[in-house]
């Protein structure tokens, strides 16, 4: 997984590529969706090992499988199973409690109930609303 965004060669913080092969202890040929990268030196500072990855950064990608474990937390609600689910193309694989999935399906976005301060912070920076 690239880390970075590189905009000379087009890979973004979160790209996923597979190693084709190593040139030496410093160099790397990374295939990228079909395009293929040798990195070096500085560049590898960039690359780290991804056997897996979160939900949140696994946004934007699609996986043949998608393994995710089901445990009781804040965040586990129907938003973050649905993005995880819809990441994959082939399979899903949901493990843990039958009764902890059902809650968070039906559990209300916890970005609904974050309380942030934003409209306090703001007030006075913005213009009026039209109409009130």
């Amino acid at each position: 997984m690239f880390l970075r965004n590189d905009y000379r060669r087009e890979l973004r913080n979160g790209s996923l590529g597979t190693v084709a092969a190593v040139i030496s202890e410093d160099a790397l040929v990374v295939d990228f969706d079909g395009t293929v990268y040798e990195l070096a030196g500085r560049g590898l500072d960039n690359l780290v090992l991804a056997y897996a990855v979160t939900v949140h950064m696994a946004q934007g990608s699609a996986f043949r499988r998608v393994v995710m474990p089901v445990v009781r937390t804040r965040l586990l609600d129907r938003s973050l199973v649905y993005t995880a689910v819809t990441r994959a193309r082939e399979q899903v694989v949901l493990i843990g409690e039958r009764g902890v999935t059902a809650s968070a399906v039906v559990a209300e976005a916890s970005a609904h109930r974050r309380e942030t301060s934003l409209r306090l912070a703001l007030r006075g920076h913005l213009p009026p609303r039209p109409g009130g």
